[in-house]
């Protein structure tokens, strides 16, 4: 069973006031408003009593005082939640039908929509209590006797606590002190991080001081790692420091203290106590200690961040500073934004922000690591059965060493196969052994998040593994399901929950996806504690049985095939988020009804979602669910979905709807206009075609965010927007439609304080444009502003002078403008974008602006791009004064008369130029990282004739143009460049000679493709530093006549350390220096080029092969028939349109994943899964698709 510290939504001493306290007290305010009060004053008496003993019970639960062994405890706990959702449905039922009679006050026309209408509202309910209900009445006044029963019944447990004592034991209070010295006889997979380490550690560039920060989950091996290097320096020498310090600080519970901390370093360093208790003394005897010592300092396991415990590492770090130079501090920790700080504490020496992020050991050291543990030795040659499913065990513990330990204790001994077939059907968080090691390193973690953070984290195991979070999308359904309170804060609900989630991302829960922006994953290991610590109160199952899904449940998620499944939840009494994932087909009419009929009996939902390709109606009943605060259904076919019922309007409490659908049918007006009723809608998301017919837009008062399309139909005009004062983020299209500029006043876009995001859009001509833009004028808290199809010459002065807290402006198809505004004088302006100004012929020096005391112009600027200027001739400069001063990256594209830029800042370090006319480059890019060259054949010429390309340069990409002396000149003297990209060059015929490439020490990755005159690689394996290798569309270079094995051994070509290998044809394996390479691990043959044959001779040289994907294989055959002898390493195999295909030849017995798709029948059959004839030959890989 789940601890009851991680099943309660209120936890701790701090919650429980919050929460129960405010619960009670608008309890009582009901009753006040209601004139309802009489006889529950002594409840309230006995209900202020037992709240501080309720708290006392709860922090000792959250501090680990009282573990979940208690039964009766577990089950009083259940039963206060219980009572507290009662009391909050029940006041939550009095807020709805108070909505619902502002509704109806405002709907009659003779009740004109005053200031004074808060007040006639009060009164108006006061003198109609009965239109409100005297049963919702009588459910509170229960709902707060119910409360008071279960508050009354703490008594026990208070004694228990005060039997207990003020002991500090628990799972937040201790944590393992760690020492120096390795615990493993052997390190695996960690060369290349040791490596790294030490190659910082012997580094005499920097600061006099500097740190290092090893950061990673619980359980990733950061402390074994931190002692393989303790070791290599302080027994094996292979450095040389004076003093080699270790400190765990794992044990200092809470924000640590820095006398505690300089008193564990002085004693390891002096092997001496220290009783010394005044800072300061402390100090001067560290800073004595160190001033004439190169040291080595290891913290290891810190834990805490935030102002308290920056400043605590401040007063550690002064006299560490005084070391000598060299002297390193290297520490681990669990979170980044540790490590952030670390490097922010250290930016007085000069300290760049520098950690490691630490992962899973790669598999085939984690399978000897394994092996190591569970069989004694790294290539055991018994047990085959069992260590064929070790591959499917290591492929569940995402590379952690400590998931091995777990593994070990429970595997060591068994050789049953039937045991280990069932150990790999389970999930982690579902071993229970030595009360589960994983689990329990990982919910330290868990356990330094607050309360409101727990919550929020246990609602994410509702999500499958792997799915990618939208940060804003999860905040929404967190507001939804009421896991996001109002505190006495100015914050709003969506300010909380995304500070809730940036902790989460801080402190490692989330980390963004690499390939897919804005969006986050969750690790399996931390998705795994998720559903361990939220059991009993979130729920995600395919297996919907009301006998295996607990009656405690709060928040669900079930992955139907049939609607009636949902049946089996009706006993979840108090269930508030309703996740429905349809993988049926389209349901009968029969089965709709009868899942409104039990849809209707979960009347405590807040949130209801549902996703599917085979979406229905939802039915009416769906308007009955007064708590309702989130609704939302996903179509992801792209067939037809029928439109919400028109019950929906009586959703009062409403406050996200979305609604999404390739194809929407049943909207009609009269169904769209009961959404005017949803007053307390925030967000509301639906299809264009939908939005643009909702009529009464501005009845929905709480809205935040809203696409506008203006009309000059009644209740769908720009004049809506006048009442909606808490948008945040508005979209106006259509905006010359309005009847004349006037009109844009009635919208009073300048009195809306909490505006942030505006965009106005004009798609046709018009002849009032700028009136209208000046009668848009935002209010100054506006931060983000787009304009789009704007006609007029010239812009409003609001648009530089009265918006100071801007920091991104878009300003596209001006078309007529032929000026522009002073924006330099924009002090908050990070991101500026200027786009179609056809008009355009000069950017003058008052584009900078003119700034009192003549401070800088654009002074916050990081991005500049400027976009389709067809007749921009020159952008003046300025004198006197400095522009840009923060500027990084600088876009100029389709500006074919502009020859020349002003001098640009040193902070730029990304410039991006295509077609456009410059001859050179401008001035003050010594410092540029990243430069974009496309279609500028005058201005590489030129640049290289003179300066050449900055050394400083790191990327290099030349597209459209360029031939081989100005390849050959730019590429000169570049010895910080990591990557080059050529792409449809065609006067390239081949790369440059060894004498250039040899000066190229850095260059790990080249990229080439579509140079179709290209026939020659050059002095290419002059790059000893090469990687990544990418060669595509380069025709010629694949058709000229393959060269001859050289007779003379001199003459062969150096080897290469390409690891990866991107080509589009076979024959390219055979050309210099190609054929040499022996160190490639990933080929890739794209799918452009169908290779009849592997080349067999390249194989047998390339043996450190891993990865192979062929993009299309259609016309292979087969493989080489020793293909297991030829690649005894391969761990993965892809092979796409495979139709040939007829057999597969032994496979290396290190295979784990195979892929081919597009397989004949045949083919098929014989490799089916566990009944094919031939699928006992893939019974040793983990994974096998075939299809």
């Amino acid at each position: 069973m789940a601890e009851a510290v991680v099943i309660l939504a209120f936890v701790g001493k701090a919650v429980a006031s919050s929460v129960i306290t405010n619960l009670v007290n608008r309890a009582f305010t009901k009753f006040d408003e209601l004139r309802k009060s009489e006889g529950m004053k002594a409840t309230k008496e006995k209900l202020d009593q037992n709240l501080p003993r309720i708290a006392a019970v709860l922090l000792a639960v959250d501090r680990g005082q009282i573990m979940d062994r208690n039964g009766a405890l577990d089950k009083w706990l259940w039963q206060l939640r219980d009572a507290v959702e009662e009391a909050e449905d029940a006041i939550d039922q009095l807020d709805y039908y108070q909505l619902k009679e502002k509704v109806k006050y405002q709907a009659d026309p003779h009740n004109a929509c005053t200031t004074s209408i808060k007040k006639k509202m009060t009164k108006l309910i006061k003198k109609h209590v009965p239109c409100i209900g005297n049963d919702s009445l009588g459910r509170l006044k229960k709902a707060v006797e119910g409360l008071n029963n279960a508050a009354a019944g703490v008594g026990p447990f208070l004694q228990l606590v005060n039997t207990l004592g003020n002991s500090s034991g628990g799972m937040n209070q201790t944590c393992a002190d760690t020492g120096a010295m390795l615990t493993e006889v052997k390190v695996f997979g960690r060369d290349m991080e040791k490596d790294l380490i030490l190659k910082w550690l012997s580094n005499p560039d920097g600061p006099e001081v500097s740190a290092f920060s090893i950061v990673g989950m619980g359980g990733l091996g950061k402390t074994t790692l931190a002692r393989l290097i303790y070791n290599e320096i302080a027994e094996k020498k292979v450095l040389e420091f004076s003093l080699v310090v270790w400190v765990s600080v794992s044990d200092i519970f809470g924000t640590p203290d820095a006398k505690v901390i300089i008193r564990m370093i002085l004693q390891d360093i002096t092997q001496l106590s220290y009783d010394l208790n005044n800072l300061n003394t402390l100090q001067t005897s560290l800073k004595k200690k160190v001033e004439t010592e190169k040291f080595l300092i290891i913290f290891d396991d810190v834990w805490q961040d935030g102002p308290e415990t920056e400043n605590q590492w401040k007063q550690i770090m002064a006299p560490l500073k005084f070391g000598q130079k060299g002297s390193k501090i290297l520490l681990t920790t669990r979170m980044e934004v540790v490590a952030n700080m670390m490097a922010k504490v250290m930016e007085g020496t000069g300290q760049k922000n520098n950690h490691l992020l630490l992962g899973g050991l790669e598999e085939h050291e984690f399978l000897k690591l394994f092996n190591k543990h569970v069989f004694g030795t790294e290539n055991p040659t018994e047990h085959r059965n069992c260590q064929r499913l070790a591959k499917q065990v290591v492929k569940k513990l995402w590379g952690s060493p400590l998931a091995v330990r777990v593994m070990e204790n429970l595997l060591n001994n068994h050789t049953d196969i039937q045991h280990w077939d069932q150990i790999t059907k389970q999930d982690i968080s579902n071993i229970q052994i030595d009360q589960n090691e994983i689990m329990a390193s990982l919910k330290k973690s868990y356990h330094h998040l607050r309360e409101e953070e727990q919550l929020c984290f246990r609602y994410c195991s509702l999500f499958p593994q792997n799915h990618k979070f939208k940060r804003d999308e999860l905040i929404k359904m967190w507001i939804g399901s009421g896991l996001i309170q109002q505190s006495d804060s100015t914050q709003t609900l969506e300010e909380l929950g995304a500070g809730y989630f940036d902790t989460l991302v801080r402190k490692s829960f989330f980390h963004a996806s690499a390939d897919s922006e804005d969006c986050y994953l969750m690790h399996d290991f931390m998705h795994e504690m998720a559903a361990f610590v939220s059991s009993g109160e979130c729920l995600r199952t395919k297996t919907v049985s009301s006998e295996r899904i607990p009656g405690t449940i709060r928040h669900i998620c079930i992955v139907i095939q049939s609607l009636i499944a949902i049946k089996e939840i009706l006993h979840l009494r108090h269930l508030q988020s309703l996740f429905i994932e349809f993988e049926g087909e389209k349901p009968e009419l029969a089965d709709v009804k009868e899942f409104e009929k039990s849809l209707k009996k979960l009347k405590t939902l807040r949130l209801l979602r549902l996703t599917g390709d085979n979406l229905f109606e939802l039915p009416k009943v769906v308007g009955d669910f007064i708590h309702l605060r989130y609704i939302s259904v996903r179509q992801t076919s792209e067939k037809e979905l029928s439109w919400l019922p028109k019950s929906i309007s009586s959703l009062y409490h409403l406050k996200i709807m979305g609604f999404l659908a390739v194809s929407v049918n049943g909207v009609t007006k009269d169904k769209l206009y009961g959404i005017g009723n949803l007053i307390s809608l925030q967000y509301l998301d639906v299809p264009s075609s939908v939005m643009e017919m909702i009529p009464r837009i501005g009845k929905l008062t709480s809205l935040q965010k809203l696409e506008l399309f203006n009309s000059q139909e009644q209740g769908r005009n720009i004049s809506e927007l006048g009442s909606l004062n808490s948008i945040s983020e508005l979209q106006i299209n259509s905006l010359e439609k309005l009847n004349d500029s006037e009109e844009a006043n009635k919208a009073k876009i300048k009195e809306k304080e909490r505006l942030r995001v505006l965009s106005l859009n004009w798609s046709s001509e018009c002849s009032n444009s700028k009136m209208t833009l000046e009668n848009l004028e935002p209010h100054n808290s506006i931060q983000k502003l787009h304009i789009s199809g704007y006609r007029d010459v010239s812009f409003p002065k609001w648009i530089s002078n009265s918006i100071p807290n801007l920091t991104s402006l878009e300003l596209r198809d001006c078309a007529r403008c032929n000026t522009l505004p002073p924006l330099g004088k924009l002090l908050s302006l990070k991101y500026l974008f200027l786009s179609n100004f056809h008009e355009l012929e000069l950017i003058p020096a008052a584009f900078y602006g003119r700034i009192p005391g003549g401070g800088d112009a654009f002074p916050s600027l990081k991005e500049l791009r400027i976009n389709s200027m067809n007749i921009l001739r020159k952008w003046e400069d300025i004198e006197g004064r400095r522009k840009f001063p923060r500027l990084e990256k600088l876009l100029i594209e389709g500006c074919p008369q502009l020859t020349t830029l002003p001098t640009l800042p040193v902070s730029i370090s990304n410039l991006e130029i295509k077609n456009s006319g410059l001859q050179t480059l401008p001035m003050g890019i010594e410092s540029l990282k990243k430069l974009r060259l496309v279609g500028c054949q005058m201005l590489l010429f030129n640049q290289t004739q003179h300066n050449g390309l900055p050394s400083s340069l790191k990327e290099l990409i030349i597209q459209g143009f360029c031939d081989d002396t100005s390849l050959a000149s730019s590429l000169r003297n570049l010895v910080s460049l990591t990557r080059l990209e050529l792409a449809s060059c065609s006067n390239i015929t081949s790369l440059p000679q060894e004498d250039v490439f040899f000066k190229l020490v850095s260059l790990c990755e080249i990229s080439i493709q579509k140079c179709k005159y290209l026939s020659s690689l050059g002095g290419l394996g002059a790059l000893t530093s090469l990687k990544v290798l990418s060669l595509s569309g380069c025709s010629n270079l694949v058709t000229i006549p393959l060269p001859q094995s050289p007779s003379d051994p001199d003459s062969e070509e150096p080897n290469l350390e390409i690891q990866q290998l991107h080509i589009d044809h076979i024959s390219l394996l055979l050309q210099k220096p190609l054929k040499s390479v022996c160190q490639v691990k990933k080929l890739h043959i794209l799918d452009n080029h169908q290779p009849e044959s592997l080349p067999k001779q390249w194989l047998e040289d390339c043996t450190s092969l891993e990865e192979i994907e062929i993009g299309n294989a259609g016309a292979l055959k087969g493989l080489p028939s020793n293909f297991d002898e030829l690649l005894p390493g391969l761990k993965k195999l892809v092979m796409h349109q495979a139709n040939l295909l007829e057999s597969l030849p032994n496979l290396p017995p290190s295979l784990s994943d195979l892929v081919i798709t597009g397989c004949n029948e045949t083919f098929k059959q014989k490799y089916k899964k566990d009944t094919g004839s031939n699928w006992y030959e893939l019974a040793d890989v983990t994974t096998v698709i075939i299809f």
